[in-house]
């Protein structure tokens, strides 16, 4: 049969509470008094030893307190910093490899190592130097990616160092855009020594960088002995004359730069003078922009006589400097004759109608030329009426922007009705 049921556990509130019976202390006393003496004198000499030990601890405690109110000793604070140094090392997992660190501290940017992909695309994410180092010691042992972009993301020296080392050592990657971060001229160098060993790297974008005169000079020498770069931006970088003068130089020389950009670097009259120097031998380069710069009537005039010369360059671009009319005429008689050309940019340079003129006569003849762009200068009746002209013979041009400047209603037209139906006319 089964058991009977277990009773249930009385609550704690409803057990009996148990009452020790009550001690007579003075008997206990009487006892150990008559018959425990001996017993009684043991405990006092332990009460005392107690007394003593406890005196004893009051004395130490006090001595550790002087010794703590008093200041370290020099050993002692180096040992003090060496344990809070051993504290801050990583554990073991961050102290692995790349990838686990990445994984550890930004696993939205570690998937992009784990697909397959031939590119990789981190923009506006703001990783700064401590991620930026990680990535870079992740592409110097990465063998797939060929484009690699790291734009917007306030990467300093220390990240743009990483990145060189790891172009010295990566063989795959064709193409780096570090656009619009913090990179210095300790980056800038390090950068320009990377590139006197890398064999892979083709196009690299530095727009947007507090680059100065060191690394603008640092990327001129590399630019002499690398045989694999062809395009190198350097928009809004303030590298300075000197740099650009270095840069000039270099073109004389280097073999296989096809796309050089400068716009806002800060170049004057010195820089431009060299690069048109180097244009003179130069055989390799197609597209050349000095944009927002502050070459004037020195500067045009060389460029001039190396367009002349030049049988490769196919891009020009020249806007928002200050060539004015002597220039811009000198530039017109060499395309008199240049047979590459095919676009050029003088948008907002001071020219009036003398420069108007010879740009119009060179039109005449001009059978390379598909764009030009004459925007915000000063030209009147008289060159806008060659222009027309111009129009009506040269069968090559595709694109005429001449807008903002002092040519009447009805000459436009004329030059609209010039060429309607063949390009695109801005007046």
């Amino acid at each position: 049969p089964p058991p009977p049921p277990t009773p249930p556990t009385q609550m704690a509130s409803q057990r009996p509470r148990r009452t020790a019976p009550p001690v007579d202390y003075r008997e206990q006393l009487e006892t150990r008094h008559h018959g425990h003496a001996g017993k009684r004198s043991a405990q006092a000499h332990v009460a005392v030893n107690t007394s003593e030990k406890s005196a004893g601890l009051a004395k130490e405690r006090e001595e550790s307190g002087k010794k703590r109110s008093k200041p370290a000793s020099k050993p002692e604070e180096s040992a003090r910093q060496l344990v809070k140094v051993e504290q801050r090392k990583p554990s073991p997992q961050q102290a692995g490899d790349p990838l686990s660190q990445l994984e550890a501290a930004r696993p939205d940017l570690a998937a992009s190592w784990r697909a397959e992909k031939k590119s990789v695309w981190i923009v506006s994410k703001n990783i700064g130097d401590a991620i930026g180092v990680i990535v870079a010691r992740l592409l110097a042992v990465n063998t797939t990616f060929v484009s690699v972009t790291l734009m917007y993301n306030n990467l300093g020296d220390e990240a743009g160092r990483a990145l060189a080392e790891a172009l010295k050592s990566n063989k795959t990657m064709s193409n780096l855009s570090l656009d619009k971060n913090q990179l210095g001229d300790g980056a800038g160098t390090a950068l320009a020594e990377a590139l006197k060993t890398n064999l892979s790297l083709q196009h690299l974008s530095l727009n947007y960088n507090p680059l100065g005169d060191m690394a603008g000079r640092a990327l001129a020498d590399a630019l002499k002995t690398n045989k694999a770069l062809q395009r190198l931006d350097l928009k809004d970088c303030p590298l300075g004359d000197e740099a650009g003068k270095a840069l000039g130089v270099a073109l004389g020389t280097n073999k296989t730069l096809r796309f050089l950009t400068l716009d806002g670097s800060q170049l004057g009259d010195g820089a431009g003078k060299a690069l048109a120097e180097g244009l003179k031998s130069n055989a390799s380069l197609a597209v050349l922009s000095l944009d927002s710069n502050q070459l004037g009537d020195e500067a045009g005039l060389a460029l001039g006589e190396a367009i002349e010369t030049n049988k490769t360059l196919q891009f020009l671009s020249l806007d928002k400097n200050r060539l004015g009319n002597d220039a811009g005429k000198a530039i017109a008689v060499a395309l008199s004759t240049n047979s590459t050309l095919e676009s050029l940019h003088l948008k907002n340079n001071e020219l009036g109608d003398k420069a108007g003129l010879a740009l119009a006569d060179m039109l005449k003849t001009n059978t390379t030329l598909t764009t030009l762009s004459l925007e915000n200068n000063m030209l009147g009746d008289e060159a806008g009426m060659n222009l027309a002209e111009a129009v009506k013979i040269n069968m090559t041009l595709r694109s005429l922007d001449a807008t903002k400047n002092r040519i009447s209603g009805e000459v436009k037209e004329l030059i609209l009705r010039a060429g309607e139906n063949r390009f695109c006319l801005f007046v």
